[in-house]
């Protein structure tokens, strides 16, 4: 799809009337953003019925797969893999002491 199309589809919010399956199906699988991210992001948490993580819409053909039962749904494990190494950070948490 064009740049111009991608704007004309988001622009004319056609998208809104849209069913959360149908906006994830559609725009999975397009290479420009034809509608806000969010509702995007959205539809695809609804359809897949799980949080998914930003980083996963870096690798569409994975989520179209999980939709389509080609793959398994993905644990937290299998989306935190995901993750390039160069890329992953570690975050510990301690509780502060009372005071």
């Amino acid at each position: 799809m064009e740049r111009e199309e991608a704007w004309a589809i988001a622009n004319s919010g056609i998208w809104r009337e849209w069913s959360d399956e149908e906006r994830f199906l559609f725009q999975i699988q397009e290479d420009r953003l034809c509608m806000d991210f969010s509702a995007f992001h959205e539809a695809a948490e609804k359809t897949l019925k799980r949080p998914v993580f930003t980083h996963e819409f870096a690798n569409p053909k994975s989520l179209l797969d999980e939709f389509k039962g080609k793959i398994p749904h993905a644990s937290l494990v299998d989306i935190l893999n995901k993750i390039p190494k160069d890329k992953e950070i570690i975050l510990a948490v301690t509780k502060s002491p009372k005071e």
